[in-house]
């Protein structure tokens, strides 16, 4: 069964098989940034949940528009991610109110992969 995860943008997500919460950057397989979740229109014109991740890894820095219902991307051949729509959250800024979607990341991984966010104090790592 995959982890489904909340994460706020602009928080990180480390993962790895040897990750190691005192060397994060020195020893993680790949780093996911949500940049942003919003509502945008999709193949059949309808509005869809989409985030927009960055992914570091050793071959480099890539960019993904992750669709809430679609397959996700693959890190790997065995570490899968992709999100789930969860529900929408209104805010009234200056009299307009603006729909914001919220949505959580789905992993699927092999038990030795592990995962730590770039705010855990504990340092306790999540295993998928």
């Amino acid at each position: 069964m995959p982890l489904r995860l909340t994460r706020m943008t602009g928080e990180i997500l480390y993962g790895g098989d040897e990750l190691d919460p005192n060397d994060l950057e020195g020893s993680y397989d790949h780093r996911v940034l949500l940049r942003r979740v919003r509502y945008q229109k999709y193949d059949s014109d309808a509005l869809v949940a989409v985030a927009v991740a960055n992914v570091k890894s050793h071959e480099g820095v890539s960019e993904h528009l992750l669709v809430a219902g679609d397959e996700g991307i693959y890190l790997r051949k065995d570490v899968h991610i992709s999100i789930q729509f969860l529900s929408t959250r209104s805010i009234e800024r200056n009299g307009l109110t603006t729909e914001i979607p919220q949505a959580s990341l789905v992993i699927s991984a092999p038990t030795s992969y592990a995962l730590l966010r770039d705010n855990a104090k504990d340092g306790n790592k999540l295993q998928v």
